[in-house]
């Protein structure tokens, strides 16, 4: 995955600022050996750890045989990767299952930034997170930087995923370590199917991020912006005392506008 291509076509300034540095956090550093990069060191690492090679190739056969005589089903390659985290990476159910079917740990981040979840996430690799998830992975379990599972999903805009996330109880509102909520990343990213969702399942239009923006703000000037109005909108107008909602309540507010005109 090239993150510069998130530049084509995407909003100037701050917003894309922030998306591209999130996917460079998340895309650029991955370790070598699941962006297949060619160099001798990734070489050396494979050397190391045959079973982390066989998870990546979605080789069930060797997988099976390297258990079999004894593999650590935990264990790492020379970047912090366990098997677990290539197979979800690549998309490798049957090599997952396998994997699982001997236990291996479904939150573990290795020695490496992130679960095999936030893998398949980061590939958009629906049925492999719903595999991750059917067998216990910990929807809310947040990466070394502070973001959760809702977080990545909702700023690639991997609809599918956000509704598997959101449907298996993971947290509307959660927040990263910069205040950021998943509904923040949705109106990054662009896509209004996500905020329309996050907004239906109780995402707060208000959520302060650490710099004291909320997602109501974050929209002003983009295709977003409509949706979350008309929801503050509404909400104000169920916050008024309810005589203020009847008919007399309305005329008496008219009359006090108009008396503070004309004063």
């Amino acid at each position: 995955m090239d993150p510069d291509h998130f530049a084509i076509d995407q909003p100037s300034g701050k917003t894309a600022s922030r998306l591209l540095s999130a996917i460079r956090a998340l895309c650029v550093v991955l370790p070598l050996s699941l962006c297949g990069c060619a160099s001798n060191q990734l070489a050396d690492s494979y050397a190391n750890n045959d079973l982390v090679a066989a998870a990546k190739s979605g080789d069930v056969n060797e997988v099976r045989k390297l258990l079999a005589a004894g593999a650590d089903v935990d264990s790492q390659d020379a970047d912090g990767i366990t098997p677990l985290i290539a197979a979800a990476f690549y998309g490798n159910k049957a090599v997952a299952e396998l994997l699982l079917d001997h236990s291996a740990d479904l939150n573990t981040y290795g020695s490496s930034d992130y679960t095999p979840l936030a893998a398949a996430i980061l590939q958009d690799q629906k049925e492999m997170a719903r595999l991750l998830i059917s067998a216990g992975a910990d929807v809310d379990k947040k990466l070394r930087d502070g973001s959760a599972p809702l977080h990545l999903a909702a700023l690639q805009g991997s609809k599918d995923i956000v509704e598997l996330l959101v449907a298996n109880s993971a947290q509307v509102n959660i927040k990263d370590k910069d205040g950021l909520t998943p509904l923040h990343d949705a109106i990054t990213s662009g896509s209004k199917s996500i905020v329309e969702f996050l907004v239906a399942k109780g995402a707060d239009i208000r959520a302060r991020d650490n710099e004291g923006i909320d997602p109501l703000t974050e929209a002003r000037n983009t295709a977003m912006y409509p949706i979350l109005k008309a929801v503050h909108v509404t909400k104000t107008k169920k916050r008024r005392p309810a005589l203020l909602r009847t008919k007399a309540g309305k005329a008496a507010r008219k009359n006090a506008g108009q008396a503070k005109t004309a004063g």
